[in-house]
């Protein structure tokens, strides 16, 4: 009889639906380009996972995704102008996520 390990990459299969959800691969002009705090709010905010002596849980591991994304400047908007960036390239970012997998050594 084997011993069931948990999926240590489940997160992984729900990241594409953490950026979906929070609108980072499909964003509008409805939504903001930054939800903007002060680094000492950010760190107050992050502060319950920064101090934490224990591994993450899964959904806590998610909900820090998703706080990360809320406090990112969201540069795929449409009223957000750079000459460095221009939204995400959905070929790019396969193509990163495909390498970053084979690539073990780093």
């Amino acid at each position: 009889m084997s011993v069931q390990k948990p999926n240590e990459f489940n997160l992984l299969s729900k990241i594409f639906n953490i950026l979906t959800e929070e609108k980072i691969l499909n964003t509008t002009a409805d939504d903001k380009i930054v939800d903007f705090l002060q680094p000492n709010e950010l760190k107050v905010n992050f502060e319950k996972w920064l101090n934490s002596d224990t591994a993450l849980s899964e959904p806590e591991l998610e909900d820090v995704c998703r706080q990360v994304i809320r406090f990112s400047l969201k540069n795929r908007h449409p009223y957000y102008f750079s000459h460095m960036f221009g939204g995400v390239d959905p070929y790019g970012l396969a193509a990163s996520w495909l390498t970053e997998a084979i690539n073990g050594a780093q």
